[in-house]
């Protein structure tokens, strides 16, 4: 199969590729080769070198060397270049004394599935060897070892059923007019399936990689960072027009975390600028979602209100409000219960101190959402009161003693109107 990956810098294509290769079962004990990936750690040639020692052992346990920081930073950035042991004479005893075996499978037992450690396991136990005493060549045809080509047209020498698996491919067979002819490398993922081989191009953009090779391609899978070691991965069995928001709508789409574990294995510039920080699309997609929230929450305090002041408003004209008070014997001569406190007060406005004067109780709203519920006032302000009492008013409704029977009002209107 020919497997087109993309991605802008920072989205973490190579390393997932990478994650990609380890774990997915069809690439499991076949032989793998790259190009352009630098310092792999799972290529032995590459831990027998001073920049597979420096990088996969020395500086990845004393990243919190500040000295030794500094001057790795500078070497990248100024000189664009990985370090050398030229640039480090006095580690020379160190790194020559150092076992690369032990490096390697340091990085095999690190970043390979336990699943996939399970053959090395069972070497161990069979030859009755330690880690310590186990030679390349006894684990060499376990196939943990990745082979370096020096250019990806060579993929067409690699034995039957390899994995080939090449990065930054649009610097090797960029976009071709119509009159050059195709690359044989390029033309040849036409047939690479009869000789059941698996080839995998890393590139930001297929659309600067050969026309030939992008409609040649059986899976795409694209990412994209979010942020906060989050990936979005777009997949589809044809190249995606990632550009069209159409076309990625189409597509399958999964988010993953970063492969952090495979932090390391290899050296990234991407690892070293990335600022882990959320996508300006993401960021303003959650502002976007606090506001609305917001709005939602206060829309439903004013309709609450709203609601409440339609419900329980008691139109009061002037010929139909009394007025009592403590001066007015005709009404507690015939209502000595106005007078009188009942032995059992079940409402707050029986209280004897409201005897004299008749005055109306506020209004409450309770509305419920979930399991949380609410009371507000009809001036919108909150109203204290128990879960249990808040959900069964939200539910039935408050009986409100004051209010004027509608039937009544609306027999008066009618008689205003000349209805009645």
């Amino acid at each position: 199969m020919f497997y087109a990956i993309t991605g802008l810098p920072g989205a973490g294509k190579t390393l997932n590729t990478i994650d990609l290769i380890l774990t997915d079962d069809v690439f499991d004990n076949r032989e793998i080769y790259y190009s352009h990936i630098p310092c792999l750690m799972f290529d032995y040639a590459v831990c027998q070198s001073f920049q597979g020692w420096f990088y996969g052992h020395y500086y990845f346990s004393r990243k919190d060397n500040t000295a030794l920081v500094r001057k790795i930073t500078q070497i990248h950035k100024k000189e664009d270049r990985l370090c050398e042991l030229e640039d480090f004479p006095y580690l020379q005893d160190e790194f020559e004394n150092f076992n690369p075996l032990e490096l390697f499978l340091f990085w095999v037992r690190r970043c390979y599935p336990k699943s996939k450690q399970k053959k090395l396991d069972e070497l161990l136990e069979v030859t009755g060897k330690t880690e310590g005493e186990l030679e390349f060549s006894d684990i060499e045809p376990l196939n943990f070892h990745w082979r370096k080509l020096a250019h990806p047209k060579d993929w067409l020498t690699t034995p039957r059923t390899s994995v080939i698996v090449s990065d930054e491919i649009h610097l090797y067979f960029p976009n071709r007019s119509a009159s050059k002819e195709v690359p044989e490398a390029v033309e040849r993922l036409s047939t690479h399936r009869h000789e059941g081989k698996d080839i995998v191009w890393i590139s930001q953009d297929f659309a600067n990689v050969d026309i030939f090779a992008r409609k040649m391609v059986n899976r795409h899978i694209h990412f994209e960072f979010l942020g906060q070691n989050r990936i979005n991965r777009f997949s589809d069995r044809k190249l995606i027009d990632v550009h069209t928001q159409m076309k990625r709508d189409k597509a399958d789409r999964k988010i993953i975390p970063r492969a952090s574990h495979l932090y390391d294995s290899y050296y990234s510039t991407d690892l070293d600028t990335n600022d882990n920080k959320l996508s300006a699309k993401l960021r303003n997609a959650l502002i976007q979602v606090a506001v609305l929230s917001v709005l939602a929450l206060a829309s439903v305090g004013g309709f609450a209100y709203m609601m409440s002041d339609f419900i329980f408003h008691e139109e009061e004209t002037e010929t139909e409000q009394v007025e009592v008070t403590e001066s007015s014997p005709e009404i507690q001569d015939n209502n000595p219960s106005l007078v009188t406190p009942p032995t059992e007060r079940l409402m707050p406005w029986t209280n004897p101190k409201y005897n004299a004067k008749v005055r109306s109780y506020p209004d409450v709203m309770c509305y419920s959402f979930g399991e949380t519920c609410k009371c507000v006032t009809q001036q919108a302000t909150a109203y204290e009161m128990e879960q249990n009492v808040c959900q069964v008013l939200a539910r039935n409704g408050i009986f409100d003693p004051h209010q004027i029977d509608p039937r009544q009002d609306l027999s008066k209107d009618k008689k205003r109107s000349g209805f009645l």
